[in-house]
C-alpha cells in the first residue's frame, strides 16, 4: 500500500511548515521523508536509493543484535545520481578550508546532507534532516534450526571395547576410512520461545551406515562358533592383497532430541538426547588389490537393536558438529568381541 500526506504540524512554538511523504509497504514497513517544501521533496529524484537501501541493509547487519539505538552517519551526497553529481559539481564545492566545522556540513543541506542510520526498538523518531531505519527485535528461534533435510557424515570408531578371546587386530578399524552416512527428517515442537533463546523438542527419523574398513587382509566370516578371520585366497591358492575389506551395517533410527537455540554469533543451538534403532541388513565387501571385487551378505552376528547418546552443537555459517555414542555392543554377546561404536562428524 502506498499512501501520501501532505500537510504542516505544530508543536506548541511556531514551526515553519514542511511537507512530507509516508510511504507505507505493510504494516510493519514504511518511509516517512520531511522536506521543507514540496520542491525539497522533488529534489530526491536525483538521488539513487537502490544504492541507498542497500547500505541500510549492510548497515543493520553490521549492528550487534543488543536493545538500544546505534547510529552513524554518512555523506548523503554520496548517492547523488552520477549526472546529477556531475551538474551540481560547481555549486556543490566545499570551501578549501578543510576545518569546515559539522555544524556548517548541515546548514547547507545539498552541499553536505547527512543520513543517519538508527536501529531503534520502540522509537518512532524520524528528523527532518535524516533517514531512519527501524527493525523491530522479534523472537528469536521460531523453529529449530535442526528442522528440515538431516544429512551427516563422519568417521566410526570404536568407544568400549571387550576383546575376549578375539585378537584386536583382527578387528582394527582405518578410522579415515571407516565412514559414518546418514540421511534422514527432523520435526520441531516449540516448548519455550524466548527473545534470547528457545526450547524445541526434535524428532528424528533417518537412515544411516555403518562402514568398518578393517586395516588387515584377513576376511572376517561368520562360523557356527562365531567370528572368524581368515585369508583370502586367490584361484593358486595364494592369499590375497586387499585394497578395500569392509563391513557394513545400515540400520532405521529413531531420534528425540531436546534443542536449545541462542541469539550467540557463534553457537546457534546446542541438542542433546537418545536414539535407537534396527539393523536392515549387513554385508562384508572386498576389493584386492588384482582380482574381481567380492560381496558376502550376512549379519555376521551384529546386533539386530542398537541405541545410544547423541550431541549436536550448531555453528552459525558452518557445518554443524555431532557425536553418537552406541550404549550396547555392536556383536552378540559369545559371538564376538563386546565393541560400542562412536560416531562423529558434520551436519550439513
Amino acid at each position: 500500500m502506498l499512501t501520501a500526506l501532505f500537510g504542516a504540524s505544530s508543536t506548541g512554538a511556531q514551526v515553519a511548515p514542511r511537507d512530507s511523504v509516508v510511504i507505507a509497504f505493510d504494516e510493519q514497513t514504511r518511509i516517512i521523508i520531511y522536506g521543507a517544501d514540496r520542491k525539497e521533496i522533488a529534489k530526491l529524484s536525483q538521488y539513487d536509493f537502490n544504492k541507498l537501501i542497500g547500505d541500510v541493509l549492510k548497515k543493520l547487519d553490521s549492528l550487534p543484535p543488543t536493545d538500544g539505538v546505534t547510529e552513524d552517519s554518512i555523506d548523503g551526497s554520496i548517492y547523488l545520481k552520477p549526472k546529477t553529481r556531475a551538474a551540481d559539481q560547481p555549486e556543490r564545492a566545499l570551501p578549501r578550508n578543510e576545518k569546515e566545522s559539522k555544524t556548517d556540513r548541515h546548514s547547507t543541506s545539498e552541499t553536505k546532507s547527512t543520513t543517519i542510520f538508527s536501529w531503534r526498538e520502540k522509537e518512532h523518531d524520524f528528523p527532518g534532516d535524516s533517514v531512519t531505519v527501524e527493525r523491530s527485535t522479534k523472537k528469536y528461534g521460531r523453529r529449530s534450526p535442526r528442522q528440515g533435510i538431516d544429512f551427516r557424515i563422519g568417521f566410526n570408531t570404536y568407544g568400549e571395547r571387550e576383546w575376549g578371546a578375539y585378537n584386536a587386530e583382527n578387528f582394527n578399524l582405518h578410522t579415515g576410512a571407516s565412514r559414518f552416512v546418514s540421511v534422514g527428517m527432523v520435526r520441531s515442537l516449540p516448548v519455550i520461545r524466548g527473545k534470547e533463546s528457545s526450547f524445541f523438542m526434535d524428532f528424528g527419523l533417518d537412515v544411516s551406515w555403518f562402514n568398518l574398513m578393517f586395516e588387515g587382509s584377513d576376511v572376517i566370516r561368520k562360523e557356527s562358533s562365531g567370528l572368524l578371520f581368515s585369508a583370502q585366497l586367490d584361484d593358486a591358492g595364494q592369499p590375497l592383497r586387499l585394497k578395500k575389506n569392509k563391513l557394513v551395517s545400515p540400520h532405521i533410527n529413531l531420534s528425540l532430541m531436546p534443542t536449545l537455540t541462542f541469539r550467540n554469533p557463534v553457537i546457534s543451538h546446542v541438542s542433546a538426547g537418545v536414539y535407537g534403532g534396527y539393523r536392515i541388513g549387513g554385508y562384508r565387501k572386498i576389493r584386492p588389490y588384482q582380482g574381481a571385487k567380492s560381496r558376502v551378505s550376512s549379519d555376521f552376528y551384529m546386533q539386530d537393536i542398537h541405541y545410544g547418546l547423541a550431541l549436536e552443537v550448531g555453528l552459525r555459517y558452518l557445518p554443524d558438529l555431532f557425536v553418537n555414542y552406541d550404549m550396547n555392543s555392536l556383536f552378540e554377546q559369545g559371538k564376538g568381541p563386546q565393541v560400542r561404536m562412536l560416531s562423529f562428524g558434520l551436519r550439513i
